[in-house]
């Protein structure tokens, strides 16, 4: 979670040092807290022009303009309400927000993917099944004359079938590494294409 520190552009002013001092050791008192970490106004002018590179509102950004921020890692993420109850509102503190909040509809968004994904992995995998049976039922069918000779001559069913069994696995290998290769580019444009945010 993070407790940002009021700034230049805060109606009661900056934050005296006092203030500051106080509200860290308020907070590493607090039970529930497991770690403090100040992040001073430069740090954060830092972290912002790494998270946001190559795009026009770094250029426009200078290190007053960010606050100070404590970062508080919790021993339990869900007592937020308890950091909330005790500094929110107080002399020096801006805003006090939790990361869970935000993140957790990041999460929900991506629990409903990941259950689309596999709904259509699911469906792509029965009409990939359909799809192979029927290919072999035409490629028998097609074939009838010669397995109808290879009957006569006394063939055994097994290496009647044995010719379709594999042109089905090859069919089945070759799409699998088709579709493996696009999917490995795909992540790999879409992992590059993250980590630049």
């Amino acid at each position: 979670m993070w407790l940002t520190l009021e700034g230049q552009s805060c109606a009661n002013g900056v934050i005296t040092q006092d203030q500051k001092i106080g509200i860290q050791k308020d907070l590493q008192a607090l039970p529930v807290v497991q770690e403090v970490y100040y992040e001073s106004q430069s740090e954060a002018f830092k972290r912002f022009q790494e998270r946001f590179k190559g795009s026009a509102i770094a250029q426009n950004v200078t290190p007053d303009q960010l606050p100070e921020s404590f970062r508080v890692k919790l021993k339990d993420p869900t007592k937020f309400a308890v950091i909330e109850s005790a500094f929110a509102g107080r002399p020096g503190v801006d805003i006090v927000q939790d990361q869970q909040a935000i993140l957790e509809k990041f999460f929900r968004l991506l629990g409903v993917l990941r259950n689309g994904a596999l709904a259509i992995g699911a469906a792509s995998v029965l009409t990939a099944a359909l799809l192979i049976s029927n290919t072999l039922r035409i490629a028998a069918f097609n074939r009838r004359r010669e397995t109808g000779v290879m009957k006569l001559v006394g063939a055994s069913s097994f290496s009647i079938q044995l010719p379709f069994l594999l042109e089905g696995v090859f069919a089945a290998v070759f799409g699998w590494l088709v579709s493996t290769g696009f999917l490995a580019g795909f992540k790999a444009i879409v992992d590059s294409k993250v980590r630049h945010y």
